[in-house]
């Protein structure tokens, strides 16, 4: 070791430090020299998945002189264990048991929120790739490159200031449902005016979705099958041209010029009682199906696309062991959650005509 300068051995280390934390920590108890060694590259990538982890790691940069440098972060979505009821248990002492697991919780959400802060602020200045449910809104990120973050992150006004990433160019956005689509579309344009690739992963019972998409790729209606395919579902995945929503869809486009690249990922849900769900579900599908479908056409007549490169997913549950296994991925330098294998809808396009494309 004497023999290598440094330097190298800091770039060997920081080479090694990819995986979320394990082989930095590994490396500083090996020797003295090689904790120095690794001591500047240690939390090149930090992976806290359990509530222990975050609260531990965060104490930890609350002592530290000045904060660490920290490239790729990944917290994932943290939960307070239920209460679990003992069938033994009089009623009294089950509302008692109640009341008390309440208040633990409270304070419980509450130190996993200010242990959040406290990571995310330290590491702001110097993250490129980040991975939290939602970052919080009073930071700025001026050299963050790939964001992952749920839907409803992006329905806060405050969250969604213009400059808070000013150097994102890769969002991927989870959980997008009819519920915060409206909003999502609009925060988007405010929190991301320079992303170049978009991926929206667990989409489900969203008809205004497509349309939204629609106006991105800049493809207009096919003179009229598309509207009656979606009809032919349902009738709501396409709004009618010149509406209200027709025009801050096209409001919110116009503000994100330089977005390549869209995938979409719905997620599998269950049809319910009265099978409302699934009818939502499949009305959405149909109306992502005809844009592919549209986007090849389109890209197989003139050889490119008229807008962005728009690809449509099987449906499949995006989980937390998927996104962690993509963070990983991606700080290893792969392609992470911006690859997957498409699904392609043939031209009378409905649930039964799916194609999967290899």
């Amino acid at each position: 070791m004497e023999r290598c300068p440094v330097e190298l051995w800091t770039k060997i280390a920081c080479l090694a430090c990819t995986d979320g934390g394990y082989t930095g920590c590994s490396l500083s108890l090996v020797s003295h020299a090689m904790h120095d060694v690794a001591e500047p590259v240690r939390y090149h990538s930090v992976s806290l998945d359990t509530v222990d982890k975050l609260l531990a790691f965060s104490a930890r940069l609350t002592a530290m002189d000045r904060p660490p440098l920290i490239r790729h972060l990944f917290i994932a979505e943290m939960h307070v264990p239920r209460l679990r009821i003992n069938s033994d248990d009089s009623w009294e002492t089950f509302v008692k048991q109640r009341r008390q697991r309440a208040a633990e919780a409270k304070i419980s959400i509450a130190r996993i929120r200010n242990a959040v802060h406290t990571v995310v602020a330290s590491a702001a200045d110097t993250l490129y790739h980040l991975n939290v449910h939602s970052p919080p809104a009073d930071i700025t990120f001026p050299h963050l490159h790939d964001l992952t973050i749920a839907a409803i992150a992006l329905t806060d006004p405050l969250a969604t200031a213009c400059d808070r990433f000013p150097s994102l160019r890769r969002l991927h956005v989870l959980d997008l449902s009819a519920g915060t689509s409206s909003e999502f579309c609009s925060g988007l344009a405010d929190a991301a005016p320079n992303i170049t690739h978009l991926r929206l992963s667990g989409v489900s019972q969203d008809t205004r979705i497509s349309h939204f998409l629609r106006i991105i790729l800049r493809m207009c209606p096919n003179s009229g099958s598309e509207r009656d395919a979606a009809q032919s579902a349902g009738g709501h995945a396409f709004a009618q041209l010149g509406s209200q929503e027709d025009q801050e869809a096209a409001a919110v486009a116009a503000r994100l010029p330089t977005l390549k690249c869209i995938i979409v990922q719905p997620t599998e849900i269950a049809n319910g009682w009265c099978g409302t769900g699934g009818h939502l579900q499949s009305e959405m599908m149909v109306a992502l199906g005809l844009l592919q479908l549209r986007t090849r056409f389109s890209v197989a007549e003139s050889g490119q696309a008229a807008g962005p490169r728009f690809s449509l997913l099987p449906e499949q549950e995006y989980s937390a062991k998927q996104a962690r296994e993509d963070w990983l991925d991606t700080v290893e330098g792969g392609s992470g959650p911006w690859q997957g294998k498409a699904v392609e809808y043939e031209e009378d396009a409905g649930p039964e005509n799916v194609v999967w494309a290899a």
